[in-house]
């Protein structure tokens, strides 16, 4: 049964893979500041600090409408106020900005709104309307300024979480695939390197995915083919070895007794004639017999290693062999 899997398959894997784990990663960190939240709330001027300042300017009142010291005290730079009665300043903290702001406006209702990470709060008391307090203090704060600190570096991360989890994720994921296909070719690159060497024994892995599996197909089949035209090469080439061998002692035969007979002529006979004729015979049989030793040796080149070895030769001797032997023809041919 075929597999699915391919380099395409693999891909668009990878690509769901990066996609699904950013999509997690982001809502874990989510997760993690929502908990985060719950632990250190942002909330910490409006729900506590605030609410104690106005009790203590509730019970400063009877100072405050009598002018006489009143006894708020500053306990937190980072936290601002004005008291008004009548529309006058009475009170105010020693850091409260000049600057218009539009809360110090007369408005006969309690309002506040956010701006520039401040809250500004302008608070009529029902007890007293004649008095109203304005407020100035951080939002989204914990009131610790470390914790903070770490609140603003993880808003940054948030934003910027997206962006880094893709980021590592596809190297990852994209590193991870590349070693998977870099082992895989290196698989093929040390089979390949044994075929070279004219190792074709082992087959080359099949491999799960349709490209590399093909591949492995394609490289095994060219082994075999190889291996089989290698045996036949060989199997020849004993033949031949052989053959060359038989032939070689069927003609040496002949050629000893040709050899032997002629060299017991060449005695029996006292015509000089003959005896050069004899002579001649015998050189040409010498030859034919030097010859088979050299087509043997040929033969055998497939299967040995030889070294050419090379050596001189006197010109005048082998005309006069060559003269020697045709001379007997150049005579019968006139």
């Amino acid at each position: 049964m075929r597999n699915n899997y391919s380099l395409k398959r693999s891909f668009s894997l990878l690509v769901v893979k990066v996609v699904i784990s950013t999509v997690l990663s982001i809502a874990m960190v989510l997760i993690g500041w929502f908990l985060w939240l719950s632990i250190f709330p942002r909330n910490y001027y409006d729900k506590i600090y605030a609410p104690n300042f106005l009790n203590n300017v509730k019970k400063e009142i009877p100072n405050l409408l009598s002018t006489r010291t009143s006894m708020l005290q500053e306990k937190d730079s980072k936290f601002q106020y004005l008291i008004l009665i009548d529309g006058r300043k009475v009170v105010k903290s020693s850091d409260f900005p000049k600057s218009k702001i539009r809360l110090t406006k007369i408005s006969s209702e309690t309002n506040s709104f956010v701006e520039n990470h401040k809250v500004y709060v302008f608070e009529k008391l029902d007890q007293n309307p004649s008095v109203k307090v304005m407020m100035i203090y951080p939002a989204f704060s914990t009131g610790n300024p470390f914790v903070d600190y770490l609140n603003i570096l993880f808003q940054y991360f948030i934003v910027a979480s997206p962006f880094i989890f893709f980021i590592v994720f596809l190297s990852f994921f994209t590193s991870k695939l590349y070693k998977n296909i870099r082992w895989k070719f290196r698989i093929i690159e040390s089979h390949l390197a044994n075929i070279e060497a004219g190792d074709l024994s082992q087959p080359l892995p099949t491999f799960l995915d349709n490209e590399f599996g093909e591949l492995s197909r394609q490289v095994n089949q060219m082994r075999i083919e190889l291996k089989n035209l290698l045996d036949d090469s060989q199997q020849k080439a004993v033949v031949q070895k052989h053959l060359f061998s038989s032939i070689a002692h069927d003609v040496r035969t002949p050629l000893t007794v040709i050899n032997a007979e002629t060299e017991m002529l060449e005695l029996l006979s006292e015509n000089t004639e003959i005896k050069r004729t004899c002579a001649v015979i015998t050189s040409e049989v010498s030859k034919v017999d030097q010859l088979l030793t050299e087509l043997l040796k040929m033969a055998r080149l497939n299967m040995d290693s030889y070294t050419l070895n090379c050596k001189k030769v006197d010109i005048n001797d082998f005309l006069h062999e060559v003269f020697a032997e045709f001379s007997g023809l150049f005579e019968s041919k006139k």
